[in-house]
């Protein structure tokens, strides 16, 4: 028996991660590797940044591009203009998602890592 899956179903987590999820939670909430491939191929689902979807219906925000990145990249910070949109300062709308990460990493996806070199502290006497 097969289970029908509407049109604007995503898995239950995009309702906690203002509307972003991944492939691999669809796949746990019952669709097959099949049916992800034909939603994202079809463009019924959309890629936000990495490894992170949405319907295509669901227009992007900043909360959304945080959990795009938090998916994808779990231990990267968002920072820059993606950190100021999230924040609620008026700047401009990106599908670029700007991340500070803890390991070299290549763009990906809409992702920007940056990094940058940390002083040891210093010693007070």
């Amino acid at each position: 028996m097969s289970i029908h899956f509407p049109p604007h179903w995503c898995p239950p987590e995009a309702t906690r991660q203002s509307r972003a999820f991944t492939a691999a939670q669809a796949i746990t909430g019952g669709l097959t590797k099949r049916r992800v491939a034909y939603r994202i191929a079809t463009g019924l689902w959309i890629r936000v940044a990495g490894d992170a979807l949405r319907q295509r219906a669901d227009p992007p925000t900043p909360q959304m591009h945080a959990y795009a990145a938090w998916l994808t990249w779990p231990d990267a910070v968002l920072c820059g203009p993606s950190a100021a949109a999230l924040m609620g300062a008026p700047v401009p709308p990106s599908p670029q998602i700007h991340v500070i990460s803890p390991t070299r990493r290549h763009p990906f996806l809409n992702l920007l890592p940056h990094s940058f070199p940390l002083e040891r502290p210093t010693q007070h006497k």
